[in-house]
């Protein structure tokens, strides 16, 4: 079950057009036709801040994260979940590290969203940030192979001649 936080936003679709709106993580609008991988994602930030987010990819080098404790997240999921005709479940609410997982299309249903790998940092830079440590996120081997098909297709598509 997910708690609303008010810093974590606030999220509506009207019309194809999704809008995410928060203080804390920034505000977004996505044409529901430009998403292309829906996924969630959680990291070690929790409890005091947001550590589960629901994620939108719309290229292979671009992604808008939504927390999943936003107002209307629930009520999005079902909605985007009618018009793509997909199973939006969430799964990773209990995770308290780094975790991801693609909820659709259904061809990459439950790979990895998402690597995490860990920067290095100075002793000064680990204490600044209270032992914690720092991660770079990349979009997942299987996301690049799926976006390389889409191009291919596309290619093969606009390439072919007409009769």
């Amino acid at each position: 079950m997910t708690e609303t936080r008010a810093t974590s936003g606030r999220v509506a679709l009207t019309n194809d057009c999704l809008r995410y709106e928060s203080q804390d993580y920034g505000s977004c609008s996505v044409q529901v036709s430009d998403i292309k991988i829906i996924g969630e994602f959680t990291n070690d930030h929790g409890p005091m801040l947001d550590d589960w987010f629901l994620v939108l990819v719309t290229n292979n080098s671009g992604w808008f994260e939504l927390s999943m404790y936003a107002e209307g997240i629930k009520s999005l999921r079902e909605q985007l979940g009618v018009v793509l005709q997909a199973d939006l479940g969430a799964t990773l609410y209990h995770s308290t590290e780094f975790a991801s997982r693609i909820m659709w299309p259904a061809e990459l249903k439950d790979q990895t969203l998402f690597t995490f790998s860990p920067v290095k940092l100075s002793w000064w830079q680990k204490l600044l940030r209270l032992g914690g440590g720092q991660v770079q996120t990349y979009l997942s081997t299987q996301v690049q192979q799926y976006f390389a098909s889409l191009e291919q297709k596309h290619s093969n598509q606009t390439g072919r001649k007409h009769e």
